[in-house]
């Protein structure tokens, strides 16, 4: 982190240090709040759309980074294994609790670039997230941010910049 003249970090308008865990934290419960705003919106409409609904579900597709894989949540799923993700994430379970059929699109470590563009893991590559959703699809939710301010690296004991990346 980089210090200014006083030898603090810089500080956003809240007086948290931008870059630091705080902040990084704080950006991330602003997207939790956000995202269940977006899931609980639409699930009155999807639901009454499926009642007595004869056919296929709804479909709803999940983008996103490991905020919303679940990598440390079992049962971890093997399509594919570098994704880290999990068969009770949180797409999983809206899906269930509002009765859609899931594509879960997510994958541990990916950035806003990994949505429109392929993403590098331990088993080769993925392709866009976004390319799972189709014409058909009734729901999106969108979960991505926290691997673009280096969040993930900071949890290890090492915080970077978005320009200091090499992936």
């Amino acid at each position: 982190m980089r210090l200014n003249s006083e030898g603090r970090a810089p500080s956003g308008r809240s007086g948290v240090p931008v870059g630091s865990w705080a902040g990084r934290a704080a950006v991330a419960a602003v997207t939790v709040v956000a995202l269940l705003a977006a899931v609980a919106a639409p699930s009155g409409a999807v639901r009454r759309a499926t009642v007595g609904r004869a056919g296929p579900l709804p479909e709803y597709v999940a983008l996103g980074d490991s905020y919303a894989s679940g990598p440390v949540i079992a049962p971890q799923l093997a399509d594919p294994a570098g994704c880290l993700r999990s068969g009770r994430d949180y797409p999983h379970l809206v899906a269930q609790a509002i009765g859609l059929q899931l594509t879960d699109a997510t994958c541990g470590g990916a950035t806003t670039t990994d949505m429109t563009g392929p993403q590098t893991i331990a088993d080769g590559l993925v392709g866009p997230q976004i390319d799972a959703v189709q014409p058909h699809t009734a729901l999106v939710t969108l979960t991505v941010g926290g691997d673009d301010l280096g969040f993930s690296d900071s949890r290890a004991g090492t915080t970077t910049t978005p320009t200091e990346r090499t992936s």
